[in-house]
């Protein structure tokens, strides 16, 4: 057993039991020396150019493999960095052993430590910027089909990782046993020997997979040739395979661990020998070595090819604007783009689709700098798709620029003449940003529809999606402000990226660059930032405007001139300041960025402009679907409409309530435009409509609806309106907001609403008009709740008599103001004729209405509440547990007409000095309005007063009656 186990240390395949190497418990690298770890950056001089990853075999250790006997640091981190000062270099380890009597040995399969490898070298390549990084791999032994099996889940199962496979270089296998190896039969022995004595569940599969002739080794080998193969049918680069054989045996075995025959990759390789056996062919002392001289001059001739590469001038750049050096934020999105490109099977198509201005050329002209840094071998070209004779022109500016044959043919179709060549092998490497490809009858045609003679004889449209290749070896990123564009030229959602307004911080560090000497103090920039919206072309343009004004314009002082009036921000943000890095064919002024989209969109669809105009003269938040909808005939119409909006940004559905909101200086650019074609009239009108068909009576039911509608019905009563009818709507929406507020308790606030009502029905209806006596009564009713108690008779008597003339006698809001008459009369301790008025106007309404309608129950509390003030408790109580219990029944506890009635049972039964009874109901009922009306609410500050004065002290005195 000893001499077994001798032989296999010697041979690499186990390590000294309880080794305390620098990968030990007591190294550098802590317990278990695992993962990724970098032994050297480049040096600044040389810069980034290649990584070399280092995987130990099995049992091996990520640094105790590759360090000589006696050596400080280990030999690719003292040697190898000299001589490739551009590589960084990396050392890889994984849980290889067969036997430890420290820990468990390891369960991973080839397969999972093969994962493991592919999402740690990743993340370390994101996390410092080098995700496309060409890359080169050094294996010896297992670490050899752990490095295959990488490179096979990296090329088919993972997205984001498909990078590592197309970044990948060369591999050189040191000893790795391609077809297995005849030492393996002892560890496998020894690993059954092990679990059936010292060590709990020792793993097999790692010996087993060296078996020759094993089915997983197979099918490694299997899957490896044909992602290789996949590489160079896919146009790209052949891969680099050197393969080290050991030259010496492995003393007292008398034969080396793994043969030439199977140390040779059974495919295109180069191989040379390392003058050593399997355990010190990888630690090399000095730099005179042959082994070390062999192995490091591959590498070093490796990354000469890669250097080659990059500085080959077959790369062709066609951009039109520069890098920004101000540019800031937005990695999530680019991050994201990085990994949409490395999808293995999409066509290789990402999109950024927005609001105009919003920042989706300045991201697509960054990523195309960063992607140019990272791979200086490919092409990167930029096509105007704003039109079609720009993207003509932007494809013969390829064509010209990479020399494609035929070109100089005035006759040829320049069109499919780029389209098949960036669809062919010959265009090598290329990425093209499509910009501002937002008109989607441009690429795919106009919807299709009834035709007409006209129309057949008319030239076809030019449908330029078709010169868009399909295949290739390119990437195509599309920015546009339609996502639905967006979704047809990428051809799936996953592919599409919204770009939304940047963060506060960016947005700020976007000013401070523009702007790095500005005397301004942060809050002034804060605060012209919230004007702005954090919309980078508003941000840019203020920048320009600021910097050309000179030196008494500062940030401070522009913001108050934005501040000024709505004139003013139109004018500020309607400048066309010069831009370098935006496509000159569009507006550099967001207002006029906006105003052609929206254009746009009139063009294409009349419905969705409307409703946009419309939306912009409500308030830009919570604006309700209910305004637009409410029809079913209607809803597929709108569905359309909002739907069109949604896809160019122009506004926004707010999670959870079924509303919509717009950018604040989209709203102002509508406006703008519907002023200078002279529709700014007619779309407030039509919003003046919507809110006046919609908001309801104030009643409790309607509470909900009322709260959507305030802000809007705010903003839609300051428009000036000519027509009687609009004065009318106005009319209609200031007694309804009065009688909402005055069931919220905001008194004057109702009176003033009223009041304009009034004045407007006045003017445009007879004075003994329904609604303006509806108007009256309301204003009468706010009297009485700020306690004036005169003008309160006088407006109830003035409506009691014309309603008594026009209505009759038994109308309900005959009897309505009748009632509210008894009130007045109640309020100045005119008790008898408060009761004969109540006594009056109940019994006609049992009569007319039954004992249960709630107006008849209204004004059996108004009796009740009479008898208690004449202190006749008996009758009140009685009248009040009635009504009581009818409310219960027919409206709900919480409703506030319930409330109330209970508040004046509690209230009687503390005038009888029943206390228990009294302060039971009036807790319950504190309880349900502080949560229902709110703590401010006049009624429940109201009982909040009682419970304080009355109750209260009571409690805390220890008094209680029964």
């Amino acid at each position: 057993m000893s001499r077994i186990i001798d032989k296999l240390r010697a041979s690499n395949l186990l390590d000294p039991e309880g080794s305390q190497g620098p990968d030990g418990p007591d190294g550098p690298d802590g317990p278990d020396g695992l993962g990724p770890k970098v032994w050297s950056e480049p040096s600044v001089d040389h810069g980034s150019l290649v990584d070399i990853v280092f995987i130990h075999g099995l049992t091996g250790k990520r640094t105790k493999t590759w360090l000589a006997d006696g050596a400080a640091r280990p030999w690719p981190q003292e040697l190898l960095s000299k001589k490739i000062p551009e590589a960084r270099i990396i050392t890889y380890g994984y849980n290889a052993d067969v036997v430890h009597f420290i820990r468990p040995a390891g369960q991973n399969t080839v397969r999972e430590h093969a994962k493991n490898l592919v999402g740690d070298l990743t993340s370390l390549r994101r996390r410092t910027s080098s995700f496309q990084r060409p890359l080169i791999f050094v294996a010896h032994s297992l670490g050899g089909l752990v490095c295959e099996q990488a490179i096979v889940l990296s090329y088919h199962d993972f997205e984001a990782e498909h990078q590592l496979s197309d970044s990948l270089h060369g591999i050189v296998f040191l000893g790795t046993p391609h077809a297995g190896s005849d030492m393996t039969k002892f560890a496998l022995a020894l690993s059954y020997i092990i679990k059936l004595s010292l060590v709990k569940n020792p793993n097999t599969s790692n010996i087993a997979v060296l078996k020759k002739d094993s089915e997983v080794l197979a099918d490694i080998q299997d899957s490896f040739m044909k992602a290789i193969t996949g590489r160079q049918v896919q146009g790209k680069k052949s891969l680099a395979i050197h393969c080290c054989t050991e030259e010496n045996p492995v003393q007292g075995l008398g034969r080396r661990v793994v043969e030439p025959a199977s140390a040779r990759f059974p495919g295109p390789c180069t191989s040379n020998t390392i003058p050593a056996d399997h355990m010190s062919m990888t630690k090399f002392h000095h730099p005179a070595q042959v082994g070390y001289a062999r192995l490091s001059d591959r590498l070093r001739e490796w990354v000469d090819e890669i250097q080659e590469v990059l500085q080959q001038p077959g790369a062709v750049v066609v951009m039109p604007f520069a890098q920004d050096k101000d540019f800031v934020g937005r990695e999530d999105i680019l991050m994201s783009l990085d990994e949409g490109f490395s999808h293995p099977t999409s066509l290789r198509r990402m999109a950024l689709a927005g609001l105009g201005g919003i920042g989706k050329s300045q991201i697509a002209i960054e990523y195309a700098y960063r992607l140019r840094k990272k791979w200086p071998a490919r092409s990167v070209f930029w096509v105007h798709a704003n039109n079609a004779a720009r993207f003509e022109q932007s494809y013969r500016n390829i064509a010209t620029a990479t020399k494609i044959p035929g070109i100089e043919d005035p006759t040829v179709d320049v069109l499919n003449l780029v389209s098949q060549w960036l669809g062919s092998s010959e265009s090598g490497d290329w990425f093209l940003i499509l910009d501002n490809a937002d008109d989607a009858d441009m690429f795919f045609g106009p919807p299709v529809g009834p035709t007409t003679q006209s129309d057949a004889a008319s030239i076809e449209p030019p449908c330029l999606s078709r010169f868009l290749p399909q295949t290739g070896t390119g990437s195509i990123l599309v920015t546009s402000r339609d996502e639905g564009t967006a979704f047809r030229l990428t051809g799936g959602r996953k592919q599409v990226l919204r770009v939304d307004i940047m963060s506060e911080d960016d947005t700020m560090a976007l000013l401070t660059n523009k702007l790095p000497e500005d005397p301004s103090d942060n809050s002034a920039k804060k605060e012209l930032i919230i004007e702005l919206g954090s919309v980078p072309l508003a941000v840019t343009q203020a920048s320009a405007y600021i910097t050309v004004q000179g030196s008494r314009m500062t940030v401070a002082k522009y913001l108050q001139l934005l501040r000024h009036d709505e004139k003013n921000q139109i004018d500020l943000l309607s400048k066309n300041e010069v831009d370098l890095r935006r496509d000159p064919g569009v507006p550099n002024s967001v207002i006029r960025t906006w105003q052609i989209s929206f254009s746009q969109i009139k063009d294409q669809n009349p419905a969705a402009a409307d409703l946009l105009s419309c939306m912009c003269m409500l308030d830009r938040q919570g604006i309700p679907e209910f305004l637009f909808c409410e029809d079913g005939d209607q809803s597929l119409n709108f569905e359309e409409a909002i739907g069109t909006l949604l896809r160019f940004s122009f506004v926004i559905e707010e999670k959870g309530n079924k509303a919509f909101a717009i950018h604040r200086l989209v709203q102002l650019a509508t406006r703008k435009w519907l002023e200078a074609y002279g529709e700014m009239g007619k779309a407030q009108e039509e919003a003046l409509r919507l809110i006046s068909d919609h908001y309801p009576v104030g009643t409790y039911e309607n509470w909900t609806v009322c709260e959507a509608l305030e802000p809007h019905a705010q903003v839609v009563l300051k428009y000036t309106y000519d027509s009687e009818a609009c004065k009318l709507q106005q009319s209609d929406i200031l007694h309804n907001g009065a009688w909402y507020a005055w069931e919220q308790g905001r008194f004057e606030n109702s009176e003033e609403k009223v009041q304009k009502a009034i004045d407007i029905q006045m003017m445009c209806l007879d004075s003994d008009d329904s609604i303006t006596l509806s108007s009256l009564h309301r204003l009468a009713a706010t009297y009485g709740e700020q306690g004036r108690w005169t003008q309160t008779e006088g407006l109830n008597i003035q409506v009691l008599e014309i309603r008594k003339r026009v209505l009759g006698a038994e109308h309900q809001n005959t009897l309505t103001t009748m009632g509210n008459l008894a009130l007045t009369y109640q309020e100045q301790g005119r008790w008898t004729e408060a009761e004969a008025l109540n006594i009056q106007v109940l019994e006609i309404r049992k009569r007319v209405s039954g004992a249960e309608h709630q107006n008849t129950l209204f004004t059996m509390g108004n009796l009740a509440v009479t008898y208690k003030d004449q202190g006749r408790w008996t009758q009140a109580e009685e009248l009040e547990v009635q009504v009581l219990e009818i409310r219960k029944r027919v409206l709900e506890v919480e409703h506030p007409d319930t409330l109330i009635t209970m508040s004046n049972l509690a209230s009687t039964h503390r005038d009888q000095g029943r206390w228990t009874q009294a302060e039971e109901l009036q807790v319950q009922v504190l309880e349900i309005r502080k949560r229902v009306l709110g703590v401010e609410h006049p009624n429940t500050v109201s009982l909040w007063a009682i419970w304080h004065h009355v109750f209260e002290p009571r409690t805390m005195g220890g008094g209680r009656g029964t």
